[in-house]
């Protein structure tokens, strides 16, 4: 039977070029469900947090009474629920007596936590299916009524044109991506994948959402014959459409942000905001965090002095130095914070980064109430491949290259600490 569910997961859209090693973890993570004929699998509005991959039978995806694709063995659904937690869009109805492949969104990212390759594949084909699913929606709008012919083609085109460069910002994601695990010993980036999922999946689901809402008002307006009305539902779907072009802008400017953090490392100092990038880096370590732990939360304090002037430097290298303390600040943080709850003791874990400026030197600093560092070993922590950390999350090399390129921009790195109380790093770097 394992074999049998191992060959089908090869021939199904999403797992096509996957090792049989991979795929044989994946079947252990999946359970068999049967269901009988006109049984719904997925209500529209219901929340979900599984996906299915169909062994046998027929399926119909649908949203009321009309149905927008049939389904059948080797083909999947619910694949919206594993990225998405808004309630379904569209309901699914067996047609005939079917059994399915189920996995939990907890099983699939734990089993997806070490396979960026296979997340890459998954994540193309989920595009994939969100332009064909927008293609056949199209296709029946059209096919209702004449009249309003001209109204549809334009939204259409609005529609197809944000999908287009929804497209092309994932496709830039997948590459930013690659450029990452070819940089994998640098362990500051080792939480950014994460990071860009949980950050870029706000304005996708403001997108998903409002072209829901708008196929909604342009059934309304087919529906209605109240000149009146009808204008009014067309202003609606107009300012629908505004607000999906403005969480596609939204989107593409998270990924030029990240190809910013990720290009290929270059030695050309360029002018820097300091006060922008710091926080960039904030957003970018915080929202890794969350995406590798649904528990984890951290209060940030942000105290920025006004005024910084613009500092030539390095500019990936030093988003590099600071995504890395960060991480390390929100580790620590997030470390103090489970041991105390173990030991019912109450804990807020808070990180602070300032920045200020004094005798043309402007100073970063990144201070945790976390762990801490013993005494005994603040004098190694810039030493190369030492880490405290266990030996699948740290590499030992994050403190070692931080503290080298601060010193190769003319700057310096310090670090006070308390052991249980608090840990502080400060960079400090010239401002001609």
């Amino acid at each position: 039977m394992k074999n049998e569910i191992i060959g089908l997961l090869s021939q199904t859209e999403i797992f096509k070029n996957i090792s049989d090693d991979i795929l044989q973890q994946l079947a252990d993570q999946l359970t068999v469900i049967d269901y009988a004929p006109n049984t719904e699998i997925i209500q529209e509005g219901a929340l979900g947090d599984a996906m299915f991959v169909i062994t046998k039978g027929k399926v119909k995806v649908h949203h009321h009474e009309h149905t927008l694709a049939m389904l059948s063995k080797g083909e999947f659904f619910g694949e919206i629920a594993l990225i998405d937690s808004s309630p379904r869009t569209l309901s699914v109805t067996s047609v005939d007596s079917v059994s399915a492949l189920v996995i939990t969104k907890e099983k699939l990212f734990e089993f997806l936590y070490d396979k960026p390759e296979v997340i890459l594949q998954m994540m193309h084909k989920l595009v994939q299916r969100l332009r064909n699913l927008d293609e056949t929606i199209i296709v029946q709008l059209r096919s209702r009524e004449q009249e309003l012919e001209r109204l549809v083609e334009e939204r259409t085109s609005a529609l197809i044109q944000k999908n287009e460069e929804l497209t092309n910002a994932m496709l830039q994601l997948q590459k930013t991506q690659e450029q990452l695990i070819l940089q994998q010993k640098l362990a500051s980036l080792g939480q950014l994948t994460a990071g860009i999922a949980h950050e870029i999946q706000n304005p996708l689901n403001f997108i998903i959402n409002f072209s829901s809402m708008s196929f909604d008002l342009l059934s309304d307006i087919l529906s209605t014959s109240n000149e009146q009305e009808k204008s009014e539902l067309i202003s609606d779907l107009k300012g629908n459409l505004e607000k999906i072009n403005h969480h596609g802008k939204r989107a593409d400017e998270i990924v030029k942000g990240m190809l910013m953090h990720s290009r290929t490392r270059s030695t050309e100092k360029t002018p820097v905001y300091v006060n922008k990038l710091v926080s960039e880096a904030i957003n970018f370590s915080f929202q890794g965090m969350k995406g590798k732990s649904n528990h984890f939360d951290c209060a940030v304090e942000r105290k920025f002095a006004e005024g910084i002037p613009v500092i030539h430097v390095v500019e990936q290298d030093i988003s590099r130095v600071l995504l890395n303390l960060l991480n390390n600040a929100f580790y620590a943080a997030n470390q103090r914070a489970e041991q105390s709850l173990k030991n019912k003791i109450e804990f807020e874990p808070v990180v602070t980064v300032e920045t200020s400026v004094s005798d043309n030197v402007i100073k970063i600093s990144v201070k945790d109430n976390g762990t801490g560092i013993p005494d005994s070993i603040k004098g190694k922590i810039f030493q190369p491949f030492f880490t405290t950390k266990p030996g699948t999350e740290g590499t030992g090399l994050g403190l070692s290259i931080s503290y080298d390129i601060v010193h190769a921009q003319g700057g310096e790195m310090t670090v006070r600490s308390k052991e249980n109380e608090f840990t502080e790093f400060m960079i400090t770097l010239p401002v001609s």
